[in-house]
C-alpha cells in the first residue's frame, strides 16, 4: 500500500502507486516478478554490492534503476581514467614508469580503454586531464614505480565461492612480496584516488591540505604561525558547506569542530552537524575574532550551513592554546582534530574500505590457494597509503558480512521488500524526496545530485522500466563512507570544483519608461544589461549585470581582448569567432583562478590579475590559429601553466621582500642581447 508517514521533521506526501511499486511503511515493496528485477539481480557478490546490503538497499535499488548521465569531471569517472593509466603504466618497463609518460599514455587512453569517459570540446579535454593527473600524482610519493615489483594487475574472480557466497570483483594489483620472515607472499593494492584542496595559508604562502604534513608551520588565531602536530587519515563522510559573510565558504564533514560564539559572546565547540541545525533554525552564530597575518583583525558570521556531496576530508591538530588555525580563501578560524574511541568510531561509521580489501584476500585465497599476507590502499592524490590488517579475526568477522549480506540480497530479490536506513547520504539518493525514513531524520532532505530524477519523477522512470526487460547494469555502488580516526575537515573534490561564471538570471518584472509601458516587442529585444548602475562591488542590478561592476570590465576586457587578438592575426571577426575565442579567454582565467583560489569569479580582484597574466602569456605563446584540435590542447594546458607560475613569482615577491643580489641567477643563467639591438629597443 501506499503510506504518508507524519514526523515532527517532515510528511511525505501520498503518492499513488506506480506500476507495482509502492511503500509499506519504511519499506520499499515493488513486484519481483516484474522484468526490471533483471537489472538487480547479482548471481555473484561484489564488496561493493556487499556494502550496499549493509547499508540501504532501497537506495541501491534505485540507484540501478534511475538513469543518469555520466560527467568525466565526476570522481568515479576520474578514478576510472586514473585506473586506467596506471594500469598501462605498471605494463610498461621499469625506466618507462614516470609522470611524462603517464601523461603520454593518457593522451591515448581512450584507444585501449573505451570505458573511459572522455569530454569531447577542446578546452574541456585538457582541463580533464589536468584532473586525472592531479587524480594520480601521487603515486610517485607512494613508492617508485620504476623500481616496484609488480605482479598481476586488474585480476578478475568471478568463479570463486567464499562460505557458499559467489563473489565477483577486480583487484587493482596482486603483487610478490617478501616477508618479515623471509618468506614469499602476496600483497593486494587497491587504489583511492583523492583530491584534498581546501585553501591553507602559511609562513611560506599558500598551500592546501593534502600537501600539509605534520611539523610544517599554518597560522593561528593570533596571526601567528603555529606547528601541525598531527595528521587525520583521509575519510569520506556527509559533508556541509559552510558560508561566511566575507563571501567565502568551506566544505567539512558532518564530525568536524567549529569554534562559535552567541549574542552573549560566549564560547562553545559544536560539530558540523550541530552548526547545522543551529543556523537552519535561524539563530545568529559568529565565529571568534582573529587577527590575520598582516596584524588586521576580522571577525565573520556564518551565514548559511547546506548540505553537499561527501567528499575526502581531512585535518589537522595544531600546537595552539586555543586549537584554533585558518582556513580556506577567507581565512576562517576552525578547530583541532577531535578524538574518539576506537569502538565508538567502528561501531558509528564501519570501516567499508577495509572490509573491501579483506574480501579481495579472501576471493583470492579461494582462487590461488594463498591468503595474501598485506594489504595497501592508495590514495594516489594526496601521496598517502593505508595498510590493512588481514588478522584471522577480522577475516572471519568479513566472511560472516558476506554471509549476511548475500542472504539479504537474496531476500529482498525473491521479496520485492527493499528496507531503507536513513543517513546523511539521503540527500544523494533517487528517492530522497518520497522516501518516509528520510523524512523522519532530524535534518531535512536537499537533493543535491542534479544527475538523478527526483520524488514523483523517479516512480514515472522506474515504473517505465516494468514495460521493458531491463539490462544488467555494471556494479559501480559510489565508494563507502570511511570510520572516522580524527575529525577531518572537508576537501572539495574535482565534482565540486566551479565552473566558468555565468550571469545570473535576466530581471522578468515589467519595466516602465517615460510612464509608459514598454511594448512587448521592446521588452523581447531588450537587453541582457541592467538599466540600473550601482557601486562597482555590487556585481548585479535589479537581478542582471550592471556595467559598473569589475565583473562587468572583466568581461568588456576579455571580450575586446579576443577581438583584438583575431585582427592582430588577420584572423576573421565574426558572431562566431569572436565569442568562441572570449569564452576560451576566459575559461582558461576561471581554471586558473579556481586552482589557486578554489573560487571562479568575475568580481574578484585575483581575476583581474590573471587577465594582466594572461595578456603577458599571449606575447610570448600566440594563441595557435589554424592548428588542429591536439595542438589547441596543449597550447591551453601550457598557457594554464604559465599563468599559474606568473601567479606564484608574484606571491613570492610579496612574501620575499627585499633579497641580496637577486640578479645572480640571471648573471648565470642569461645571454647577452643580439648586437644589432638598439638602446632604444632594449628600454622597451
Amino acid at each position: 500500500m501506499t503510506a504518508t508517514v507524519e514526523t515532527d521533521a517532515a510528511a511525505v506526501p501520498e503518492l499513488p502507486p506506480k506500476g507495482s511499486m509502492s511503500w509499506d511503511g519504511d519499506t520499499l515493496v515493488v513486484d519481483p516478478n516484474e522484468p526490471m528485477f533483471k537489472a538487480v539481480t547479482r548471481k555473484a557478490l561484489s564488496p561493493s554490492t556487499s556494502n550496499a546490503m549493509q547499508d540501504c538497499p532501497s537506495r541501491w535499488f534505485a540507484e540501478k534503476l534511475t538513469p543518469r548521465e555520466d560527467d568525466p569531471f565526476d570522481p568515479a569517472p576520474l578514478g576510472t581514467a586514473a585506473h586506467a593509466v596506471m594500469e598501462d603504466l605498471y605494463d610498461r618497463p621499469h625506466d618507462k614508469r614516470t609522470p611524462t609518460d603517464a601523461y603520454e599514455l593518457l593522451l591515448t587512453v581512450g584507444e585501449r580503454h573505451p570505458d573511459v569517459v572522455i569530454p569531447t570540446a577542446p578546452l574541456e579535454l585538457a582541463r580533464w586531464r589536468d584532473k586525472v593527473m592531479l587524480v594520480m600524482s601521487g603515486l610517485w610519493d607512494i613508492e617508485d614505480p620504476s623500481t616496484a615489483m609488480t605482479g598481476q594487475r586488474e585480476q578478475k574472480f568471478d568463479q570463486v565461492s567464499v562460505r557458499g557466497v559467489p563473489l565477483m570483483g577486480f583487484v587493482d594489483r596482486v603483487d610478490p612480496v617478501v616477508t618479515d620472515d623471509q618468506q614469499l607472499g602476496l600483497r593486494i593494492v587497491d587504489y583511492k584516488g583523492l583530491a584534498l584542496d581546501t585553501p591553507i595559508p602559511t609562513p611560506a604562502g599558500w598551500t592546501t591540505m593534502g600537501d600539509l604534513h605534520v611539523g610544517d608551520q599554518v597560522y593561528g588565531a593570533t596571526g601567528l604561525p603555529v606547528t601541525v602536530t598531527v595528521k587525520s587519515d583521509i575519510h569520506n563522510r556527509p559533508c556541509y558547506r559552510i558560508a561566511f559573510s566575507d563571501g567565502t565558504s568551506v566544505v567539512c564533514d558532518n564530525v568536524h569542530l567549529w569554534t562559535v560564539v552567541d549574542e552573549t559572546g560566549q564560547a562553545t565547540t559544536v560539530d558540523a552537524d550541530r552548526l547545522f541545525d543551529i543556523v537552519t533554525a535561524g539563530k545568529d552564530i559568529a565565529l571568534p575574532t582573529v587577527t590575520l597575518p598582516g596584524g588586521d583583525e576580522v571577525s565573520f558570521t556564518v551565514t548559511t550551513v547546506e548540505q553537499v556531496e561527501s567528499v575526502p576530508t581531512q585535518c589537522i591538530q595544531v600546537d595552539a592554546q586555543d586549537s584554533l588555525y585558518l582556513c580556506g580563501e577567507g581565512m576562517v578560524p576552525t578547530h583541532n582534530t577531535g578524538k574518539w574511541s576506537t569502538a565508538a568510531k567502528l561501531k558509528m561509521y564501519g570501516d567499508d574500505y577495509a572490509e573491501q580489501m579483506r574480501t579481495y584476500a579472501l576471493a583470492l585465497q579461494e582462487l590461488t590457494g594463498v591468503l595474501p599476507v598485506q594489504a595497501s590502499l592508495y590514495y594516489t592524490a594526496v601521496g598517502k597509503s593505508r595498510d590493512i590488517p588481514l588478522g584471522p579475526r577480522l577475516l572471519e568477522r568479513t566472511a560472516e558480512r558476506l554471509v549476511d549480506s548475500w542472504d539479504k540480497h537474496n531476500e529482498y530479490t525473491s521479496t520485492g521488500r527493499w528496507p531503507t536506513k536513513p543517513s546523511g547520504l539521503c540527500n544523494f539518493c533517487p528517492l530522497a524526496t518520497v522516501c518516509p525514513a528520510a523524512a523522519a531524520r532530524d535534518k531535512p532532505v536537499q537533493p543535491r545530485n542534479d544527475s538523478y530524477l527526483f520524488g514523483e519523477a523517479v516512480f514515472e522512470s522506474l515504473a517505465d522500466l516494468l514495460t521493458e526487460p531491463a539490462e544488467q547494469e555494471a556494479d559501480d555502488y559510489p565508494p563507502p563512507v570511511e570510520p572516522p580516526d580524527e575529525i577531518a575537515l572537508g576537501i572539495p573534490g574535482p565534482d565540486d570544483e566551479p565552473g566558468v561564471h555565468e550571469p545570473p538570471a535576466r530581471h522578468t518584472s515589467q519595466v516602465h519608461t517615460n510612464e509608459h509601458e514598454e511594448s512587448s516587442e521592446m521588452a523581447a529585444n531588450k537587453g541582457p544589461w541592467s538599466g540600473t548602475e550601482d557601486k562597482a562591488w555590487e556585481e548585479t542590478a535589479q537581478g542582471d549585470l550592471q556595467a559598473g561592476s569589475y565583473a562587468a570590465t572583466a568581461a568588456f576586457g576579455l571580450s575586446a581582448m579576443a577581438m583584438e587578438e583575431l585582427h592582430a592575426a588577420g584572423q576573421p571577426i565574426t558572431g562566431d569567432t569572436v565569442p568562441a575565442l572570449a569564452m576560451t579567454l576566459s575559461s582558461l582565467v576561471l581554471e586558473v583562478q579556481t586552482d589557486l583560489s578554489g573560487s571562479a569569479n568575475f568580481q574578484r580582484s585575483l581575476n583581474t590579475r590573471l587577465r594582466g597574466a594572461l595578456h603577458a602569456t599571449l606575447l610570448t605563446m600566440p594563441i595557435p590559429f589554424g592548428a588542429d584540435g591536439e595542438t589547441w590542447d596543449q597550447w591551453a594546458h601550457e598557457v594554464k601553466r604559465r599563468m599559474k607560475s606568473i601567479a606564484m613569482v608574484a606571491h613570492k615577491l610579496w612574501d620575499n621582500g627585499v633579497v641580496d643580489r637577486p640578479y645572480a641567477v640571471l648573471v648565470e643563467k642569461t645571454t647577452p642581447r643580439p648586437t644589432n639591438q638598439t638602446n632604444s629597443e632594449v628600454s622597451a
